[in-house]
């Protein structure tokens, strides 16, 4: 059984995943956490990822290879979130919503 990890979010946070549609992206100005020996920020637990560009498998994220398709790169069963995180603005980082999952 997996537990999710102790975060330093508010409570309302865990709320905004209920109406927030997957890929909205917002600017998020708490801590995005420190990421796990796999590389995982606590945020992804969440529900959230940072907009970094990476490359993801639409077979293990389908409900935001749905919405975003191949709009930021990738073919076949890999797709890009959008590239934000070098947007000047060291204040806050923009996260994208990826699930409509509780994780």
């Amino acid at each position: 059984m997996t537990t999710k990890p102790n975060l330093q979010l508010p409570p309302t946070f865990n709320n905004l995943q209920i109406s927030v549609l997957v890929g909205s992206v917002i600017a998020f100005a708490g801590n995005l956490g420190k990421s796990n020996e796999s590389g995982v920020k606590n945020i992804e637990a969440l529900g959230w990822m940072e907009c970094d560009g990476r490359s993801l498998r639409a077979s293990e994220y389908p409900e935001l290879f749905a919405v975003l398709g191949y709009k930021y790169g990738g073919k076949d069963d890999s797709f890009n979130i959008p590239e934000y995180s070098d947007s000047g603005t060291p204040e806050f980082a923009f996260i994208i919503k990826y699930t409509y999952s509780s994780l």
